[in-house]
């Protein structure tokens, strides 16, 4: 069976005026590699998912905005167990 899990970069801080603050994008890019290894996770494919914020879409977690205008985080594709 095939499965994906994301990975968004941890929120620091929200304000109205600043938008979301989130901590550096390297913060998710190792949080995807500490859990690959430690799973043994037979990875299929990594991608970045970025996109308009607004945009309708069937992600049920919250996702980061990286600026204004867009969302994203990474997305690992494996075959589960």
């Amino acid at each position: 069976m095939i499965a994906h899990r994301d990975f968004i970069p941890p929120t620091i801080r929200f304000s109205f005026t600043l938008g979301l603050q989130t901590q550096p994008w390297q913060a998710a890019v190792e949080a995807a590699g500490e859990w690959i290894e430690s799973e043994q996770i037979d990875v299929i494919n990594i991608e970045t998912v970025n996109f308009p914020v607004g945009q309708e879409d069937d992600t049920t977690i919250p996702v980061a905005v990286s600026d204004s205008f867009h969302r994203q985080f990474i997305r690992v594709w494996y075959r589960s167990r």
